[in-house]
C-alpha cells in the first residue's frame, strides 16, 4: 500500500537510472519482456515463467533524497487497476488475456488514451508549416495571430510565438478548438 524507499544500485551519468533498478527489481520473481518509463512511471511487460501469464507492472517512482534514500517506488499491477494510464502499446500487445475486471478495465483506458493521442495528431494544426500563422482565439472575443516557430533559444523543437503580445505560448494550449486558420 506505501512506498518502498531505498538506495539505488544503478546509476547512469551520476543519477539513478531508475528504469534499470525496476527492471532488476523485477527481474528476481519474473522475466522481464519489454519495460518502459513514461515520466516517472515504469510500465514492465512481466512473465511469470511457471504459468506464462503476462501481466503489467506499474511502479510509481521517485528520486528525491531523503532520509539517506535516493530512491522510493510503489509497485502495483494491473490488476490493481491503477490510475496512470499511459502504458506504452509495445507492452499491452505484449500482455496475455485476463478476467480480472480492474485489469480489462485499466487495459481498455490505455488504449483509449492512446487512440486520443493519436486522433490528437491528426488535427488540421499538425499541417501548419514552419513559418505559418494562425489565430488564437480569445475567452473576450478578439484573436491573436500566432506563428510557429523554428527552434530557438531555450526551444528544442518549433514552438508558437504570439506576434500580437510578443509572448511564447505553449502548445499545449494551441488546440483545435481555441484556433482557427489565418486569413490575410
Amino acid at each position: 500500500m506505501g512506498w518502498t524507499s531505498t538506495v539505488a544500485s544503478c546509476y547512469k551519468n551520476g543519477k539513478v537510472d531508475v528504469k534499470l533498478e525496476m527492471d532488476t527489481l523485477c527481474g528476481k520473481n519474473y522475466q522481464v519482456l519489454k519495460s518502459s518509463m513514461v515520466g516517472s512511471t515504469y510500465y514492465g511487460a512481466l512473465k511469470n515463467v511457471q504459468t506464462g501469464v503476462v501481466f503489467c507492472a506499474v511502479i510509481l517512482t521517485s528520486t528525491r533524497t531523503y532520509n539517506g534514500f535516493n530512491l522510493a517506488y510503489k509497485d502495483m499491477t494491473e490488476d490493481e487497476g491503477p490510475c496512470e494510464r499511459k502504458c506504452p502499446m509495445g507492452i499491452l500487445n505484449l500482455l496475455t488475456p485476463t478476467d480480472n475486471q480492474y485489469a480489462i478495465e485499466w487495459r481498455n483506458a490505455c488504449r483509449e488514451y492512446h487512440n486520443k493521442k493519436n486522433s490528437d495528431k491528426h488535427s488540421w494544426l499538425v499541417n501548419v508549416g514552419i513559418g505559418e500563422r494562425v489565430y488564437l482565439n480569445n475567452s473576450d472575443g478578439t484573436a491573436d495571430v500566432l506563428i510557429k516557430h523554428p527552434p530557438a533559444y531555450q526551444f528544442k523543437t518549433w514552438f508558437w510565438y504570439n506576434t500580437t503580445r510578443g509572448t511564447y505560448v505553449s502548445k499545449k494550449y494551441v488546440t483545435e478548438e481555441n484556433t482557427r486558420p489565418y486569413v490575410a
